[in-house]
């Protein structure tokens, strides 16, 4: 295993902490954070969020309530 340390802008630390915790247990095995980092919730709430609105924007028509049923 290899240590890597990676000096973040206060500005993105939130942001990369949580992409590093989607690749924990594929690519990463343990993420520390020096100081506590507040709302990292926040982000990807708004991600689902907006993801959710887009996917539903999507799949809404005619051809797709086929697999509404499923």
């Amino acid at each position: 295993m290899q240590t890597i340390h990676i000096d973040v802008n206060d500005n993105y630390v939130n942001k990369l902490v949580n992409i590093l915790e989607n690749l924990k247990g594929i690519m990463l095995e343990d993420i520390k954070v020096d100081k506590k980092i507040d709302s990292l919730d926040e982000p990807r709430a708004e991600f689902m969020n907006a993801q959710s609105i887009s996917m539903a924007k999507t799949w809404d028509n005619s051809v797709d309530k086929a697999w509404d049923d499923l």
